[in-house]
């Protein structure tokens, strides 16, 4: 078998799973990190501080004078890509025995994608969890009696405005949360008379203008061989609020709190799939590889807040 690109790409399967992220899906990366597309494996992104909302110099001038001049805090910082690839072998008798053989390689592909995806999310989700900007944890727990949640999501986005000079629109709540957050009465009743559907679907309406996200990514962290020990990736008994620009591109100057950056200098591609025969012609292999050249960066930590402890 001659060396081949691009036999399955996985972009559209990306493509089609990502419409079921925001009800809760596996993986929340691409939605509030968005992806920008760059040339070449080094470059630069724009990193953002708080020059809009500082009143730092008089704009009143005299007839004649000069305008006064501005400093910005904006810079821009150099990144490289993280060299991600993942290979699995097909033996012959694989193929010829397996009752859906012509499809191995699509399903190899899917499951190596979906791998090198996984390790994005749990780097992500560690971002959100180590960020700086905090609020402190709620005087009743979420999950205990006569909370007051959504008293705590307004005090937590009035910190957030204030960091930012922006109100956030993205609220990611880990599944442990998002289950005290809508079995809470308040929100319930808030978002029933806003939406009378509520109760349909399973999807998490906005709350206070920001999108709930609910990601449901699992991962088995047992080592291979042992038993299965399958948990939560984004486990945290925190809930997250974020200015996400969804509209941001390829552009690595818009204002968004992270970025996922990805190089298509390799295969033209952002992933890339390949399929080859194994060289040793004893081995009867063939090799399915998935491919991604890609980092993640906090780009302005004003734009993420914690809001820790919020569970008992």
């Amino acid at each position: 078998m001659a060396f081949k690109t691009s036999d399955v790409l996985p972009d559209p399967i990306l493509t089609r799973l990502a419409v079921e992220y925001g009800t809760g899906g596996p993986y929340i990366a691409d939605l509030i990190a968005p992806v920008a597309r760059v040339q070449a494996d080094s470059y630069k992104f724009a990193t953002f501080g708080r020059e809009d909302i500082k009143l730092d110099v008089k704009a009143t001038r005299a007839p004649g004078a000069s305008a006064a001049r501005v400093e910005f805090t904006k810079t821009y910082t150099a990144g490289n890509v993280k060299y991600r690839s993942l290979k699995s072998d097909i033996p012959d008798e694989i193929r010829q025995n397996d009752p859906n053989g012509d499809t191995l390689d699509a399903r190899r592909v899917k499951v190596l994608t979906n791998k090198l995806r996984l390790e994005v999310e749990t780097t992500i989700a560690a971002m959100l969890a180590a960020a700086a900007n905090t609020q402190a944890a709620p005087g009743t727990k979420w999950d205990a009696a006569n909370p007051t949640i959504r008293k705590d999501i307004l005090a937590a986005r009035e910190t957030f405005r204030k960091k930012s000079g922006v109100y956030p629109n993205v609220m990611v709540l880990p599944p442990n949360v998002s289950n005290a957050v809508f079995n809470d009465d308040a929100i319930l009743n808030l978002l029933r008379y806003t939406d009378g559907k509520i109760l349909e679907g399973g999807a998490r309406r906005p709350i206070e203008g920001m999108q709930i996200i609910v990601p449901g990514a699992i991962i088995d962290s047992a080592n291979p061989g042992a038993a299965a020990s399958i948990g939560d990736v984004w486990s945290a008994k925190e809930a997250y609020y974020l200015y996400v620009d969804q509209t941001a591109g390829d552009d690595l100057v818009a204002l968004t709190a992270i970025r996922q950056v990805r190089s298509i200098a390799t295969g033209k591609q952002a992933f890339v799939a390949k399929t080859w025969r194994d060289p040793d012609a004893s081995a009867n292999t063939d090799w399915v590889n998935v491919e991604v050249n890609q980092n993640e960066h906090v780009i302005a930590p004003e734009l993420i807040l914690r809001h820790q402890a919020v569970l008992t």
